[in-house]
């Protein structure tokens, strides 16, 4: 409502929304965020438009969009291959996303928390395929992930758009520890047998 009331059109989450979608689409897009002196410069984008102030984002976004799409029309396998990084960043621990580490002990952590963070996948993996808790019975998790996952592959992968998917996946890897124990718990339980009294 706000939106509308302000700038005269339907805007139905955020009117810098073609911004962030650009700026995971485009010539120099890299999979993650291009930096604060790209992005600041995409604010002020195009030049000599007319518009009022408060248009701003609404006029740029316009073009925004309409580069955007023709990106994808004239450059449909550079944008598959974007999709792809994308992926791949989506499994990256989140301190590895563009870090350069400088000592051997912000190594040895940063190869600590790879580990833990490929055991996590794994359970949650696991949990997907086998977990106790199906999507019929709990489906905002599931749902909450994919949203996630696809806003970071229609725009750029960075830790606060990909946060969602942290605790989706500490769900997951939970729900992946139970159906690991379930067996052993079934298997260390000794069975009993219900039997009749017999009679007089």
């Amino acid at each position: 409502l706000r939106n509308y009331l302000l700038f005269e059109r339907l805007v139905p989450v955020t009117t810098n929304g073609w911004f962030n979608i650009y700026m995971g689409n485009s010539p120099g897009a890299n999979g993650t965020y291009p930096g604060d002196e790209v992005a600041s410069a995409l604010w002020s984008w195009p030049e000599n438009l007319p518009r009022k102030s408060r248009y701003i984002e609404i006029d740029a976004g316009d073009r925004l969009k309409s580069e955007a799409l023709r990106f994808w029309r004239e450059n449909p396998t550079r944008g598959l291959q974007l999709l792809g990084t994308k992926l791949l960043l989506l499994v990256t621990p989140p301190h590895m996303m563009g870090v350069t580490l400088t000592s051997t002990a912000a190594r040895v952590a940063a190869l600590a928390w790879t580990v833990m963070w490929a055991a996590v996948w794994l359970l949650a993996l696991y949990g997907f395929w086998r977990g106790p808790v199906r999507f019929r019975d709990a489906p905002w998790p599931y749902i909450m992930f994919a949203m996630a996952a696809l806003s970071c592959l229609v725009t750029y992968v960075i830790a606060r758009y990909r946060f969602p998917m942290e605790w989706a996946l500490v769900y997951f890897a939970s729900n992946g520890y139970i159906a690991l124990l379930t067996p052993r718990r079934r298997e260390a339980t000794p069975s009993r047998t219900v039997g009749v009294a017999p009679g007089p």
